[in-house]
């Protein structure tokens, strides 16, 4: 968080200052990471939790929650008044799981789901501390499938050219 400040004098000088300031949202830490990014439909895709506090201590036997969801991905061509086509997405995430795990003296713990068919998964470790205060972080697996997955449509295939001159005549060249 950054503070700032301004105060007027009786001589109607200004003086400013700031500081910046780490505000933490919770005493814990939670963090997830892939230990297979891409898998397989059918196949365990397996995790990392840590728990760690505001001074990168590991957190022993920490109650976590890792929720599992399919990120299914919906994307559509609009064309816009010019007549040029562009990807519009949309992205929905459907519940697949959720486990609840303890963390072991190093303050780690391995939790693992099954996909039932291909598609981007993102898993979700929520932590809380003893205020109460909840913490979030998440991780991806790709999963791929014998059937066809509906991925994430981009608009980074296409560009646009702006001319710097209202007519160009081919071949020749440009009057400076």
């Amino acid at each position: 968080m950054t503070l700032h400040a301004n105060v007027t004098d009786v001589a109607g000088d200004l003086v400013s200052g700031d500081t910046n300031v780490i505000v933490h949202q919770s005493l814990l830490y939670g963090g997830i990471r892939s230990l297979s990014y891409v898998g397989k439909q059918g196949e365990a895709q397996p995790f990392e939790v840590v728990v760690l506090d505001w001074n990168s201590n590991p957190a022993a036997n920490q109650n976590v929650t890792v929720k599992f969801v399919e990120r299914q991905w919906f994307s559509v061509q609009k064309q816009d008044q010019q007549g040029q086509l562009s990807w519009v997405t949309s992205v929905k995430e459907i519940p697949v799981g959720q486990k609840t795990l303890v963390t072991d003296k190093d303050g780690k713990a391995q939790v693992s789901f099954v996909p039932a068919h291909g598609g981007v998964y993102k898993a979700i470790v929520t932590v809380k501390d003893p205020k109460s205060n909840t913490q979030q972080a998440s991780a991806y697996s790709w999963v791929s499938s014998d059937q066809y997955i509906a991925w994430r449509q981009s608009n980074d295939r296409s560009f646009s050219l702006i001319a710097d001159k209202e007519c160009i005549h081919p071949g020749k060249r440009p009057i400076s």
